[in-house]
Protein backbone atom coordinates (compact mmCIF):
# COMPACT_ATOMS: atom_id res chain seq x y z
CA UNK A 1 0.00 0.00 0.00
CA UNK A 2 1.13 3.57 -0.55
CA UNK A 3 2.07 6.08 2.11
CA UNK A 4 0.02 9.18 2.72
CA UNK A 5 -3.10 7.56 4.15
CA UNK A 6 -2.11 6.53 7.68
CA UNK A 7 -5.46 5.05 8.71
CA UNK A 8 -5.74 2.86 5.63
CA UNK A 9 -2.07 1.86 5.91
CA UNK A 10 -2.66 0.94 9.55
CA UNK A 11 -5.78 -1.08 8.69
CA UNK A 12 -3.88 -2.93 5.93
CA UNK A 13 -1.04 -3.83 8.29
CA UNK A 14 -3.52 -4.84 10.98
CA UNK A 15 -5.26 -7.20 8.56
CA UNK A 16 -1.94 -8.88 7.78
CA UNK A 17 -0.85 -9.07 11.44
CA UNK A 18 -4.20 -10.36 12.73
CA UNK A 19 -4.45 -12.69 9.75
CA UNK A 20 -1.00 -14.16 10.35
CA UNK A 21 -1.89 -14.77 14.00
CA UNK A 22 -5.19 -16.37 12.97
CA UNK A 23 -3.52 -18.65 10.41
CA UNK A 24 -0.89 -19.78 12.91
CA UNK A 25 -3.58 -20.40 15.54
CA UNK A 26 -5.71 -22.33 13.06
CA UNK A 27 -2.73 -24.44 12.03
CA UNK A 28 -1.76 -25.24 15.63
CA UNK A 29 -5.25 -25.98 16.96
CA UNK A 30 -7.01 -27.02 13.76
CA UNK A 31 -6.13 -28.58 10.44
CA UNK A 32 -4.24 -27.53 7.36
CA UNK A 33 -7.55 -27.03 5.55
CA UNK A 34 -8.72 -24.66 8.28
CA UNK A 35 -5.44 -22.72 8.17
CA UNK A 36 -5.65 -22.49 4.37
CA UNK A 37 -9.24 -21.29 4.59
CA UNK A 38 -8.30 -18.60 7.08
CA UNK A 39 -5.36 -17.54 4.88
CA UNK A 40 -7.66 -17.27 1.86
CA UNK A 41 -10.10 -15.15 3.88
CA UNK A 42 -7.28 -12.83 4.97
CA UNK A 43 -6.12 -12.50 1.36
CA UNK A 44 -9.66 -11.59 0.29
CA UNK A 45 -9.94 -8.99 3.07
CA UNK A 46 -6.61 -7.38 2.17
CA UNK A 47 -7.41 -7.47 -1.56
CA UNK A 48 -10.80 -5.90 -0.88
CA UNK A 49 -9.15 -3.07 1.08
CA UNK A 50 -6.64 -2.53 -1.73
CA UNK A 51 -9.43 -2.32 -4.33
CA UNK A 52 -11.51 0.00 -2.15
CA UNK A 53 -8.52 2.29 -1.76
CA UNK A 54 -7.83 2.40 -5.50
CA UNK A 55 -11.48 2.95 -6.40
CA UNK A 56 -11.90 5.50 -3.61
CA UNK A 57 -9.03 7.54 -5.01
CA UNK A 58 -10.57 7.38 -8.44
CA UNK A 59 -13.98 8.31 -7.08
CA UNK A 60 -12.57 11.36 -5.28
CA UNK A 61 -10.41 12.42 -8.24
CA UNK A 62 -13.33 12.26 -10.67
CA UNK A 63 -16.11 13.52 -8.43
CA UNK A 64 -19.43 13.75 -10.16
CA UNK A 65 -18.77 10.97 -12.66
CA UNK A 66 -20.85 7.83 -12.41
CA UNK A 67 -18.13 5.62 -13.93
CA UNK A 68 -16.10 5.33 -10.71
CA UNK A 69 -19.24 4.63 -8.70
CA UNK A 70 -20.16 1.93 -11.20
CA UNK A 71 -16.70 0.40 -10.75
CA UNK A 72 -17.26 0.36 -6.99
CA UNK A 73 -20.53 -1.51 -7.51
CA UNK A 74 -18.79 -3.89 -9.93
CA UNK A 75 -16.08 -4.55 -7.32
CA UNK A 76 -18.77 -5.45 -4.80
CA UNK A 77 -20.41 -7.87 -7.24
CA UNK A 78 -17.01 -9.36 -8.08
CA UNK A 79 -16.26 -9.94 -4.39
CA UNK A 80 -19.63 -11.63 -3.80
CA UNK A 81 -19.17 -13.78 -6.92
CA UNK A 82 -15.64 -14.74 -5.90
CA UNK A 83 -16.77 -15.75 -2.41
CA UNK A 84 -19.62 -17.78 -3.95
CA UNK A 85 -17.24 -19.56 -6.34
CA UNK A 86 -14.71 -20.25 -3.60
CA UNK A 87 -17.29 -21.70 -1.22
CA UNK A 88 -19.00 -23.66 -3.99
CA UNK A 89 -16.03 -25.33 -5.67
CA UNK A 90 -13.07 -25.33 -3.28
CA UNK A 91 -12.79 -27.88 -0.47
CA UNK A 92 -12.38 -25.49 2.43
CA UNK A 93 -13.74 -24.62 5.82
CA UNK A 94 -16.33 -21.90 5.28
CA UNK A 95 -16.11 -20.73 8.90
CA UNK A 96 -12.34 -20.44 8.52
CA UNK A 97 -12.81 -18.35 5.37
CA UNK A 98 -15.27 -16.13 7.23
CA UNK A 99 -12.91 -15.86 10.19
CA UNK A 100 -10.04 -14.82 7.94
CA UNK A 101 -12.18 -12.27 6.11
CA UNK A 102 -13.34 -10.92 9.48
CA UNK A 103 -9.81 -9.68 10.17
CA UNK A 104 -10.65 -6.87 7.76
CA UNK A 105 -13.76 -5.93 9.69
CA UNK A 106 -11.94 -6.09 13.03
CA UNK A 107 -9.09 -3.97 11.65
CA UNK A 108 -11.44 -1.33 10.24
CA UNK A 109 -13.43 -1.09 13.48
CA UNK A 110 -10.23 -1.04 15.53
CA UNK A 111 -8.69 1.56 13.25
CA UNK A 112 -11.65 3.89 13.44
CA UNK A 113 -12.21 3.36 17.15
CA UNK A 114 -8.62 3.26 18.38
CA UNK A 115 -6.98 4.91 15.40
CA UNK A 116 -3.45 4.39 14.16
CA UNK A 117 -0.58 5.22 16.51
CA UNK A 118 -0.28 8.97 16.98
CA UNK A 119 3.17 9.07 15.37
CA UNK A 120 1.63 7.76 12.14
CA UNK A 121 -0.77 10.67 11.86
CA UNK A 122 0.53 14.07 10.80
CA UNK A 123 -0.15 16.73 13.38
CA UNK A 124 -1.73 19.85 11.96
CA UNK A 125 -0.11 23.21 12.57
CA UNK A 126 -3.31 24.80 13.82
CA UNK A 127 -3.32 27.78 16.14
CA UNK A 128 -2.13 26.92 19.64
CA UNK A 129 -4.67 26.41 22.37
CA UNK A 130 -5.08 29.20 24.92
CA UNK A 131 -2.25 29.19 27.43
CA UNK A 132 0.31 27.70 25.02
CA UNK A 133 2.58 29.14 22.40
CA UNK A 134 4.61 27.59 19.60
CA UNK A 135 8.39 27.43 19.91
CA UNK A 136 10.82 27.80 17.02
CA UNK A 137 10.46 24.08 16.20
CA UNK A 138 6.67 24.19 16.22
CA UNK A 139 6.40 22.38 19.55
CA UNK A 140 3.99 23.69 22.20
CA UNK A 141 5.64 25.84 24.86
CA UNK A 142 3.82 26.72 28.08
CA UNK A 143 2.94 30.38 28.38
CA UNK A 144 3.67 32.16 31.64
CA UNK A 145 1.26 34.98 30.96
CA UNK A 146 -1.93 35.02 33.02
CA UNK A 147 -5.14 34.67 31.03
CA UNK A 148 -6.53 38.00 29.89
CA UNK A 149 -8.68 39.76 32.47
CA UNK A 150 -6.88 38.32 35.51
CA UNK A 151 -4.32 40.07 37.65
CA UNK A 152 -0.91 38.44 37.96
Amino acid sequence: MNAGEPLIDWVGRSILVLGTAAVITAFIFGTGVLAGSVALGVALAWGNLWMLRALGRRLVAKAGQGKALGLLFFKFLLLIGLIFAITRWLPLDVMGLLGGFSTGVVSIVGGTWLGPPSDAVAVSSAAPTPGTARGSQGTPVASHEPPSGEAG
